[in-house]
């Protein structure tokens, strides 16, 4: 059998994790005005769940969609009066993993353009 023949996978559909079927609308943590999880002093917020499992995970807690506690219009309200300093530069979503968090982060997202104009910059 030659050796430069590709496995053909059991399914070779493509296959989606769609948000709205994975995320519970978890928080795992938040982080305002901190400097190492970007450029200049930013909020950080940490979502809760993640399907990767990536080797050397630092935050592995946070792959579990339940870990923290819920997404509430009170953290929204704190997030955006603390983006609302002159010297916060920005958001950073982090987790587990923002893109299959996308109740949350597109409606603060949407939430912070309203807000902020471009004036603030949004990282994940």
């Amino acid at each position: 059998m030659p050796t430069n023949k590709l496995r053909q996978p059991n399914n070779p559909q493509p296959q989606q994790w769609l948000a709205a079927n994975r995320s519970q609308k978890y928080i795992a943590s938040y982080k305002p005005f901190n400097t190492v999880d970007g450029e200049g002093v930013r909020c950080s917020l940490y979502v809760s769940g993640c399907l990767f499992n990536c080797p050397g995970c630092y935050n592995k807690a946070a792959q579990n969609f339940h870990y923290g506690h819920p997404y509430s219009q009170e953290l929204e309200e704190q997030i955006i009066a603390d983006l609302n300093h002159s010297y916060v530069q920005g958001l950073t979503l982090l987790g587990g993993e923002p893109f299959l968090n996308t109740q949350v982060c597109l409606q603060l997202c949407h939430r912070i353009r309203q807000e902020f104009g471009s004036s603030k910059d949004i990282w994940s």
